[in-house]
């Protein structure tokens, strides 16, 4: 099982879909065998890996199963009768209020991360179709919205009834778009005050870290951001728009939180 964790981190590294999809494929199948990943870590990838494949609604179910599970002590993850990812289509739009019912203590940084792109993504793709709706002059057809390559945003749809009704009749999605966004912020906030102050610095100066890949890391630590750097890193550079939005981040937070 070891090896073939560090298989999947050697296929991770391959800027390919073919070579994603196999990284992916090797968790998936490791952790129907042993659910509590209990010493090797291979959740942490999974998120990750989905984003890559712009498969954001995989990518929610996936963290907030794992979170919800392990915040329920009642569920047995030794038990291999219970349904493996067991959550699906819940609502990726949904707001942090919903999120913190479900987020337990023991967040997965790598998990909170890819929750902030998830976000941010959703928030990228809504600001994307409102410029369209605007150049259409009102509501687009399903023609036109089918031809747009919004794939976070048609993934929320699929779950959220009132995000759905108002892109499909053109209405105004600034509400959407902040909600979306003030998301990302929070959890980019979250991230950086009570899981791991070095993880947004080391996304955005990765040639410090990367040839790093500690065996093992505190919480907190330098060494638990550069783990999570190559379980993350790529989803980021590899969503338009995304380390543009997080270096605008972390530059609001050294101007407001100086001290």
């Amino acid at each position: 099982m070891s090896a073939r964790a560090a298989y999947i981190q050697s296929l991770a590294h391959i800027r390919s879909r073919d070579a994603v999809q196999l990284a992916l494929d090797h968790p998936l199948d490791m952790l129907r065998i042993s659910k509590s990943d209990e010493h090797l870590g291979v959740r942490k990838w999974v998120p990750g890996l989905f984003l890559r494949l712009d498969r954001d609604q995989d990518a929610y179910d996936f963290i907030k199963w794992w979170h919800y599970e392990e915040a329920h002590a009642g569920f047995d993850w030794s038990d291999m009768s219970q349904p493996w990812c067991g959550l699906h289509n819940h609502d990726a739009a949904e707001p942090m209020g919903e999120i913190f019912k479900w987020m337990s203590g023991s967040c997965v940084l790598a998990h909170v991360g890819m929750l902030c792109l998830i976000k941010l993504r959703l928030s990228l793709d809504l600001q994307d179709v409102a410029q369209h709706i605007d150049i259409a002059g009102g509501r687009l057809s399903q023609a036109a919205l089918d031809k747009l390559p919004l794939l976070a945003l048609k993934s929320a749809m699929k779950t959220n009834r009132d995000l759905r009704q108002d892109v499909t009749e053109g209405k105004d999605l600034q509400v959407h778009v902040m909600m979306a966004e003030l998301m990302a912020r929070g959890l980019f906030i979250i991230v950086m005050h009570d899981l791991n102050k070095y993880y947004w610095d080391a996304l955005l100066q990765p040639d410090s870290h990367i040839d790093e890949f500690p065996t093992w890391a505190a919480d907190g630590s330098r060494e638990e951001a550069q783990i999570a750097l190559h379980q993350t890193l790529y989803a980021w550079q590899e969503a338009p728009g995304a380390m543009d939005w997080l270096e605008g981040q972390m530059q609001n937070y050294r101007d407001n939180f100086k001290g």
